[in-house]
């Protein structure tokens, strides 16, 4: 065999490897966070009770972008004193069940898990909390805001709405 049939090998064995490789890299259900990974966020406004709502949010891939690992900066207290990284949390895409699933996981020692429905460019987060199904929606404005809603959801109706506001992205 002559040098330049083995090299057409190896670039041909190169190329098939990348092509094997690529298939099984990022999720085609999170493509929807690209705009998101890369960037701070930022959201401020008042709960439906009064209390203040200030939250910082980092996104960044993992695992060969099959996963997201998401930071929340917040009040750590109840007094509200005191502000830093409050929850870490997972986004991933179950292909067994074809849905996407995710676990919060706060300072207080806290699990926050359910399911993550994408729907075009915007995401929704179903989850049980003291006995309420609750959904937060971060819905695409433009590529820098997000329109964000927390309340209970049920049969595909919002009920009580706790927080509407916007999440912007700061950098």
């Amino acid at each position: 065999m002559g040098i330049i049939m083995i090299k057409k090998i190896v670039l041909l064995s190169t190329l098939f490897i990348g092509m094997v490789t690529h298939s099984y890299a990022q999720s085609p259900e999170l493509e929807v966070f690209d705009n998101l990974v890369g960037s701070l966020w930022k959201a401020e406004h008042t709960w439906a009770n009064g209390s203040v709502f200030r939250q910082e949010y980092e996104f960044e891939w993992s695992l060969n972008k099959t996963l997201v690992k998401v930071k929340t900066y917040g009040f750590i207290d109840e007094q509200q004193s005191s502000y830093g990284l409050r929850n870490e949390g997972i986004r991933s895409w179950d292909s067994s069940k074809n849905e996407g699933q995710f676990y919060e996981f706060d300072i207080f020692g806290g699990t926050t898990k359910g399911v993550m429905i994408i729907e075009g460019y915007n995401i929704y987060y179903d989850y049980e909390y003291d006995g309420a199904k609750l959904r937060d929606a971060w819905e695409l404005v433009d590529n820098d805001t997000y329109s964000y809603t927390i309340g209970t959801f049920e049969n595909g109706e919002w009920g009580a709405k706790y927080l509407e506001t916007e999440i912007k992205r700061v950098k």
